[in-house]
């Protein structure tokens, strides 16, 4: 005890002093994917660095379901490497993308059958992510979970270019984005702008868990070069 305090007078205790505030977690997608309004409009995409998968067939089939299974197992176990390895490298994990387009390159997704669609399921990452990154990372989920170890190993690093895309919030049924897709696609032609036939779906909302009443996807056209 202190000599020069009074034991008969009661002692506050003692308070620790805050730590320096850590910073906030990076939110690696651009804000161009994940904020829209149930409105189109044509907005610019800038680039970014993202894990990615590719097949092909239907948005409901297995292949893609175990796609995006594998694929978030993935991007997780990157940020919980670079959060292991110190804060200043932590992410927060982004919504799951997918790229569609047909096999013929002529067809939209809404003209042709679903085993004729192609997709790239997409996961942002920091710029900063290399590919051994990724190998390490596919290797832990490989170890963990062995039902996910082939389609895992199929994930790659890709930077993707800057694009100016048509946008609008699709609320509702995956089945009800022909018709946001085709208000975009009516808003570019009115705006005198040519569009591709592959478009992106930003699923802010996880469809396997999700009512499909209440689902939020963001859909973007691509628009030519």
């Amino acid at each position: 005890m202190d000599p020069t305090q009074d034991p008969a007078r009661p002692q506050r205790p003692k308070t620790e002093q805050p730590g320096p505030e850590q910073p906030e977690p990076e939110q690696p997608m651009p804000a161009a994917l994940r904020e829209a309004r149930p409105l189109p409009e044509v907005v610019q995409v800038p680039a970014r660095v993202v894990v990615a998968l590719d097949g092909h067939g239907g948005s409901e089939a297995a292949p893609f379901q175990e796609a995006i299974a594998a694929l978030s197992a993935v991007a997780l176990a990157i940020g919980e490497e670079r959060r292991r390895l110190g804060a200043a490298g932590a992410f927060q994990p982004a919504p799951l993308e997918a790229r569609l387009w047909t096999d013929d390159g002529v067809r939209s997704i809404a003209e042709a059958p679903p085993e004729a669609w192609r997709w790239r399921l997409r996961a942002a990452v920091p710029a900063d992510v290399v590919d051994e990154d990724v190998a390490a990372a596919v290797a832990q989920v490989a170890a963990r979970r062995p039902e996910l170890a082939t389609a895992a190993a199929r994930v790659r690093r890709e930077r993707v270019g800057a694009r100016r895309c048509g946008r609008i919030l699709q609320v509702g049924p995956r089945a009800a984005a022909r018709a946001g897709l085709e208000e975009i696609r009516e808003a570019v032609e009115a705006a005198h702008l040519s569009d591709g036939q592959s478009h992106l779906e930003i699923y802010l909302s996880d469809p396997r868990t999700t009512p499909p009443a209440d689902l939020r996807t963001v859909l973007l056209v691509e628009l030519a070069r």
